[in-house]
């Protein structure tokens, strides 16, 4: 698959069905039968903003969504680098499939200490694979 194709392929099927998806979300769900008070503050704040509020919330929703993909796919190169206090972030490459790769000891400062940076990565098969496994999460609906 060529890189461009990838690319305008993981825009669609990541990030505007993921807006489409949220639209539905935060339109159709009603904040009554919601039991996680994450969600339920969500959808709050959501009910109370008028309509360019909304689409301006879908925007950064969607500029979020390009800036993590972007990150987690080391800038559409499969490889990404993880130091210091970001190990909730290499969390969620690993979830992802990413795989470590090498550890760079002490090759980053911050202030007065040397961070060790992670560098992982996810080759396009695998990507793929793990594309796939996600669209069986996307019909589901948070609680």
């Amino acid at each position: 698959m060529k890189k461009e194709v990838f690319i305008k392929s993981l825009y669609q099927s990541v990030i505007k069905e993921n807006r489409t998806i949220y639209q539905d979300l935060f339109e159709n769900t009603d904040v009554n039968t919601v039991k996680d008070s994450y969600w339920k503050e969500a959808l709050r704040f959501y009910s109370e903003l008028n309509d360019e509020g909304k689409e301006i919330l879908f925007k950064v929703i969607e500029q979020i969504q390009v800036d993590t993909v972007s990150n987690g796919l080391g800038i559409f190169d499969g490889k990404v680098s993880i130091s210091g206090e970001e190990i909730i972030k290499e969390e969620c490459y690993e979830k992802a499939r990413f795989i470590k790769e090498g550890l760079l000891r002490d090759s980053r400062k911050n202030g007065d200490e040397y961070w060790s940076l992670w560098e992982m990565s996810i080759l396009e098969n695998e990507w793929l694979k793990t594309k796939n496994a996600y669209s069986y999460h996307r019909n589901r609906r948070p609680v």
